[in-house]
């Protein structure tokens, strides 16, 4: 579904096309900062009774896929997380 005019659509285009590839690089990158943080914000912390602490990039993905994965897969893609810098 397309519901912008196409004249909308060619000045957006323009306007990006004028800005340097490394600032649209730049742009993409906070875009994903600001898409992470708000999946985290929607994402609860484990209990401090669980004993463990997870990264954020863990707390995601358990939070979305937790169900779509075997214990052993789970547990080699959380240590593959873990060692992540997020």
């Amino acid at each position: 579904m397309r519901d912008t005019p196409e004249h909308i659509n060619d000045k957006y285009s323009a306007m990006l096309l004028r800005i340097s590839p490394a600032e649209r690089l730049a742009m993409a990158c906070r875009m994903l900062d600001t898409a992470k943080a708000l999946a985290l914000a929607g994402v609860p912390r484990e209990q401090a009774t669980t004993g463990e602490s997870r990264s954020a990039s863990q707390r995601i993905f358990l939070h979305f896929y937790r169900n779509d994965f075997s214990t052993r897969e789970l547990d080699r893609i959380l240590n593959g997380l873990a060692d992540r810098n997020d």
